[in-house]
């Protein structure tokens, strides 16, 4: 141990431990590279056991049973172990019993009425934070389980981590006793075997490949204040249908929409953007069935299917913002969080899937850099006919399944599926709609169409 603690050196001992037995966050600790001491920290991390914990109350139970099942990599008995590591269940001011900073707080809050000391928003908060960064590192080329890295960027930095490519030494022993922690809480939820900590050192994972479906990842850290729609404690059944849209009846349309002969024009020529939302939200714990037909005449930045807990006029950026998001190293306040997407895009840019013009995507609280998985649709949805898009969500199993077609006939199979839990990302009621947008285009006719849409929940 000595010798371990002679090749991590200062970083090692920057780490402090609190009285309650939690570490707090040594925010930009510097990772410590170095293939032997990560081996080194395998070694230690491996011996993992059982810790002592605190019990929870029935309440906190149920709060981190729901929290916990944000994402796969997620577990109630690994939420509760990472509270325990990092605050030992001791509500902090700024970022309740999670122990957020102020910065992660006002970015995953729930709702931007809830206060630090209500433990359901906390939890809640700390699960997504944990979970975005899963997706993070699962796109940076992490493979296995990046729990146990999630966790370290969460105690130090994801750049730490990037730089490691793995838990940085600095706060392996937080990792660690997270790890011991969750494996003593695992008996109070069967759900969640005792494991032990698995550190991805330089593994890479190739592309996404086309129709592929990775892991659940929640949305980035960049704050930005959210108004949920109101949840209800019951789960009506609700059919939207527009066979055609004569007038903007039951929509509430933002930015350049408009109606016009029949359809929704979400854009209108030069550098636009608009969206068109339900007037009514719907249940995100109910599945749902959801098809329309959209329009391009010709290759535009793109549209999408966008359900999301901002408020009932969110607008994104324009051009490859596609009127959800914001261009790369743009406006992230544009970015319409948290959402989750389903996009229709023409235009091959530099962060789209490779070797595609037209791809169809699921896509996460604005960035539209990150397609969590897409599929090419095998036609132009972009030659000036009229192209048709399903999406359906089962609530039970948490999955998203997509289809397209140059026509009205569903096909059999869907281009791709994706699992998602709408409900845990975006809370209990969310609005649907529809969002486009456009760059430099000066052509009157450069607009992006809704002809027709039809929606049941039940």
């Amino acid at each position: 141990m000595k010798a371990m603690n002679a090749m991590i050196g200062p970083a090692w001992s920057a780490v402090t431990r609190p009285a309650t037995g939690g570490l707090r966050r040594p925010r930009g600790v510097v990772a410590v590279a170095g293939g032997t001491a990560l081996i080194a920290l395998v070694a230690i991390l491996a011996a993992t056991s059982a810790a002592e914990v605190i019990d929870l109350t029935p309440a906190r139970m149920a709060i981190l049973a729901d929290a916990g099942r944000s994402c796969p990599a997620l577990t109630p008995a690994r939420l509760a172990g990472q509270v325990m590591a990092a605050t030992g269940f001791h509500t902090d001011s700024t970022g309740g019993v999670g122990g957020l900073t102020a910065a992660e707080w006002a970015a995953w809050r729930p709702s931007s009425d809830d206060a630090p000391s209500d433990d359901r928003a906390s939890l809640r908060a700390l699960a997504h934070l944990t979970c975005d960064l899963v997706g993070h590192l699962r796109v940076d080329g992490f493979a296995g389980d990046l729990w146990p890295l999630a966790v370290a960027a969460v105690t130090s930095s994801l750049g730490d981590v990037e730089q490691a490519k793995g838990v940085p030494a600095a706060v392996a022993d937080s990792v660690q006793r997270a790890q011991a922690y969750a494996n003593s809480y695992a008996s109070m939820f069967p759900e969640s075997p005792t494991d032990s900590v698995t550190v991805p050192v330089g593994t890479t994972a190739g592309p996404t490949p086309t129709g592929s479906s990775p892991a659940e990842a929640a949305p980035t850290r960049t704050p930005t204040p959210m108004t949920a729609p109101p949840s209800t404690s019951t789960r009506p059944a609700l059919t939207l249908a527009f066979p055609s849209f004569p007038d903007a009846s039951g929509l509430r349309l933002v930015g350049a929409a408009h109606p016009t002969q029949g359809r929704i024009d979400l854009t209108s020529g030069w550098q636009s953007a608009g969206s068109a939302w339900a007037t009514q939200p719907i249940d995100t714990a109910s599945s749902f069935q959801s098809t329309f037909t959209g329009f391009m005449p010709f290759q535009l930045d793109g549209m999408a299917f966008v359900l999301q807990s901002r408020s009932a006029d969110a607008i994104g950026g324009l051009g490859a913002g596609n009127g959800y998001g914001s261009q790369p190293n743009g406006d992230q306040s544009r970015m319409i969080r948290p959402s989750v997407a389903v996009e229709v895009d023409t235009i091959d840019d530099f962060f789209d899937p490779p070797n595609v013009d037209t791809h169809v995507a699921v896509t996460m609280d604005g960035d539209i850099t990150r397609h969590y998985a897409w599929g090419d649709p095998g036609f132009s949805m972009a030659n000036g006919q009229p192209f048709t898009v399903w999406v359906d969500y089962d609530a039970a199993s948490h999955r998203l399944d997509v289809y397209t077609s140059p026509g009205t006939s569903r096909p059999v199979n869907p281009l791709f599926s994706y699992p998602v839990d709408l409900k845990a990302h975006l809370g209990g009621r969310a609005w649907v709609g529809f969002t486009g947008g456009t760059g430099p285009v000066g052509l009157s006719e450069a607009r992006e169409s809704v002809l027709s849409w039809r929606l049941t929940s039940n």
